[in-house]
């Protein structure tokens, strides 16, 4: 197009250039024919010269117009296609809307059946006649293996050696004869369930087309009790090889198989034979580079003990636990070691307090602590424990008149006033946020004092109690 208005303006500059031309020019010879003549020629020559412009005039608006025509094909192209793509669409949101509610039916269905499998009421099938529910455990095949069950727990409760380490129990597979028997019992419990179904479940009533919805669930049931039963089998050999909870221990037994070092530093997390250069011996968890000293969060170990128990260390390396006032000063004499709470709430809001400064006297010195250099987000309540002797309810070595460990029914580095509790690790576990029964409801339970906000239902951070703590060290 913008061609096609070239050509006409210059077209319409070549007609008035020879006109322009023509007009000035004189005849050369006598008469007006000449002049005539000349004239006539020049516009022949105009009129030749505007007839092959208007024909390219015509040709480039023919290819414009032929360029226009594809131009609009191709939109309407792209209009059908955005169409198609938009009802592509559409038709996926009706299928994902078909999908959830059809989840949601099914969801709604296995509730039902659910709630029909553990009602022991009558029903009817779909002849009107009346039947009843048998409970999976009624017949004489299953209330055997229930039996069993409860004889496979009285067992685990005497499941442990009488060797006088937890760990050393660790690399003792389910060796011992009470082991061995709970483990046969669940073997048996297992073939026992294979014949632990309803008649309605054989295999001729499957055939002629007597199999229900209820003893589809019931099948269901019974494999559900056989992956119980193959969790407990995993928890009795873990309890065999680990013993309960209530285990002190003192020596590492030389039949254990982990990995040697020691600290933490530079280590795997897992569980570690930590070996001094003193030649001390030890099972210690480490957690990204930090060796674990105490881990409370369940309250499943009792934290109230004597001064022995604290010397070599108590609880499980798999659960609570502390690993023991020599087996750590055997550790800091090794290099300089920083130290790190971590604090939970029972809001699950998890912070940290680490100290660059962290030593701890040997016995003849009461277990003294050195710790300063706080940084973090938790609050420096150990600040107050600095430099004071450690306490057990049998070894009062605060400065106060009241024995602290006995008032506040908790071990710990008590300084003058029994101030040094600020941030008890050792205090009694509550499984609550409040902390009460204790003096004045103070101080007496995992508490952390100088956190940084108030705490939430309580009068005083130093009457919270924290949900979980950890005490670990790592080398500078």
């Amino acid at each position: 197009m913008q061609c096609s208005i070239a050509y006409s303006w210059a077209i319409l500059c070549l007609g008035c250039l020879i006109a322009v031309e023509s007009k000035g020019k004189k005849p050369s010879g006598g008469g007006g024919q000449g002049t005539g003549q000349v004239i006539k020629d020049e516009f022949g020559n105009l009129e030749e010269a505007m007839q092959l412009l208007i024909e390219k005039l015509k040709t480039d608006l023919k290819d414009d117009s032929a360029s226009t025509r594809d131009e609009v094909s191709n939109l309407r192209d792209d209009v059908s296609n955005l169409r198609d793509d938009v009802s592509n669409l559409r038709l996926g949101e009706s299928d994902v809307r078909d999908n959830l509610v059809e989840l949601k039916e099914s969801m709604a269905e296995m509730k039902k059946q659910l709630s029909e499998l553990s009602n022991d009421n009558t029903e009817k099938d779909d002849t009107d006649d009346i039947k009843t529910i048998e409970p999976l455990l009624d017949s004489e095949v299953c209330n055997k293996s229930s039996t069993m069950f409860q004889e496979i727990k009285d067992q685990l409760k005497g499941c442990q050696k009488d060797a006088l380490t937890t760990e050393s129990r660790i690399n003792v597979a389910a060796s011992s004869e009470v082991c061995n028997k709970s483990s046969r019992m669940f073997e048996a419990i297992q073939e026992q369930l294979k014949n632990c179904r309803r008649p309605e479940t054989t295999e001729n009533n499957k055939a002629n087309g007597n199999f229900t919805e209820s003893t589809s669930g019931t099948e269901s049931l019974k494999e559900d009790l056989e992956m119980m039963i193959r969790e407990q089998m995993r928890k009795l050999v873990e309890t065999c090889k680990t013993g309960s909870d209530d285990q002190t221990y003192s020596e590492l037994s030389t039949n254990v198989t982990f990995p040697v070092a020691e600290d933490c530093s530079g280590q795997a997390d897992g569980v570690h034979i930590i070996t001094t250069r003193t030649g001390k011996q030890f099972l210690a968890r480490c957690e990204s580079g930090w060796l674990i000293l105490a881990h409370r969060f369940d309250g499943s170990v009792d934290f109230n003990l004597d001064w022995a128990a604290y010397r070599q260390g108590f609880g499980n390396i798999f659960r609570e636990h502390f690993r023991g006032m020599d087996n750590i000063v055997a550790v800091l004499q090794q290099k300089i070691y920083k130290a790190r709470f971590d604090l939970t709430t029972w809001e699950n809001e998890t912070r940290y307090a680490e100290y660059r400064t962290f030593d701890i006297n040997d016995e003849k010195n009461k277990y003294r602590l050195n710790i300063d250099g706080y940084s973090g987000t938790a609050g420096d309540s150990m600040k107050n424990a600095n430099h004071d002797q450690f306490s057990t309810k049998d070894s009062d070595n605060d400065a106060d008149k009241r024995h602290c460990a006995v008032v506040f029914q908790g071990p710990y580095w008590y300084g003058s006033g029994c101030n040094g509790v600020y941030g008890s690790v050792f205090g009694k576990y509550i499984k609550g946020s409040k902390c009460t029964g204790n003096y004045a409801g103070a101080f007496g339970c995992i508490t952390w004092h100088y956190w940084p906000e108030k705490l939430p239902g309580v009068t005083a951070n130093y009457h919270y109690s924290f949900k979980e703590i950890k005490l670990k060290i790592r080398p500078i």
